[in-house]
């Protein structure tokens, strides 16, 4: 598992991280360690087990080329990304035990009590649209700056912050096709994303659902159900999803939003299986000891409740506490 630190003041946690992950091989080492880590666990199911292995020889196979720089430019970015979230928003709120079985249903009402929320946009932003106004859904939010992670954790009463080392291939925009087919996950039943989830798993090994001969359409009524809901939004989608993208969290950067990312979380059938795929990309752990100093020197350097209101609603309530 990630290493866990304790800290009780800001100067701790920056100096720990500019220390830490200055080199890029040493994200990438921590990355590929947190990885074989989650693959040990003996909790893990067979299936669990094929797609830590499958997603593993991948980070590894693009990983490897941070040890050998001469075949990058002069001005090659990091492969390996830091965000930075608190460590009890991690798993999102849809996909926890309790509300994993009712996403769809939910999902259906608030389109029918608040039709403002659905009436145009695409399916992320009416998911990211879900978790702004406070609903349970598939996404959470995560930072590039630590200090903002840190303050929405102390605002939680200190859980702490954990660190995630994210492979460039895991990150994506709005527009994207995988952030497309994760968005539409919500609108299938429990059981149909159950049939979904075995038939992706079966698909690992030939990185390609079955097809009936001419390819008019999948060989299995799941795919073909997730396939006809991205048809709504992109009507000539072509029909070549890779399964591994239906299970790997994706990390997705809203335009506009320099600051972090929304990881839109993949198929699974309970929370424990969602949290070990964000713990396969948690490179280290930083718990709170000190609550009321860090708040103070957080509030000090800017980072309150205020800056992490989301909209008016948000930064009326901070306003009403606070005054």
């Amino acid at each position: 598992m990630s290493e866990v630190m304790k800290i009780s003041r800001v100067s701790e946690l920056i100096g720990d991280i500019t220390k830490s992950y200055q080199s890029d091989a040493v994200s990438a080492d921590t990355l590929i360690s947190s990885y074989r880590s989650v693959c040990a666990d003996p909790e893990l199911s067979d299936n669990e087990k094929r797609y830590f292995e499958y997603t593993l020889d991948g980070i590894i196979a693009t990983l490897d080329k941070v040890r050998n720089p001469q075949i990058f430019d002069a001005g090659e970015k990091r492969t390996v990304k830091l965000f930075f979230c608190p460590s009890k928003r991690m798993v999102p709120a849809a996909l926890k035990d309790g509300a994993l079985e009712k996403e769809d249903v939910f999902y259906t009402k608030m389109s029918v009590i608040c039709p403002d929320i659905f009436k145009s946009g695409t399916h992320f932003e009416k998911l990211a649209a879900l978790y702004a106004c406070g609903c349970p859904s598939r996404i959470t939010e995560v930072y590039t700056d630590p200090l903002t992670a840190l303050a929405a954790s102390v605002a939680d009463n200190g859980d702490g912050i954990s660190v995630l080392a994210v492979p460039k291939s895991y990150l994506s925009y709005p527009q994207s096709d995988r952030a497309l087919i994760l968005s539409c996950l919500p609108k299938l039943s429990f059981a149909k994303k159950r049939e979904l989830l075995e038939t992706t798993y079966a698909s690992l090994a030939s990185n390609r659902f079955q097809q009936l001969k001419g390819g008019s359409r999948y060989l299995d009524d799941a795919p073909e159900e997730l396939y006809k809901e991205i048809t709504t939004e992109k009507p000539f989608f072509r029909r070549d999803t890779d399964p591994a993208d239906l299970l790997k969290p994706l990390f997705v950067t809203p335009y506009g939003k320099g600051d972090g990312a929304y990881i839109v979380s993949g198929l699974c059938t309970s929370e424990k299986e969602a949290e070990r795929r964000l713990d396969a990309l948690t490179v280290k752990e930083y718990a709170v000891s000190d609550v009321s100093v860090l708040k103070d020197e957080l509030s000090l350097l800017g980072f309150d409740g205020l800056r992490l209101c989301r909209d008016a609603k948000d930064a009326a309530a901070f306003l009403k506490s606070d005054i």
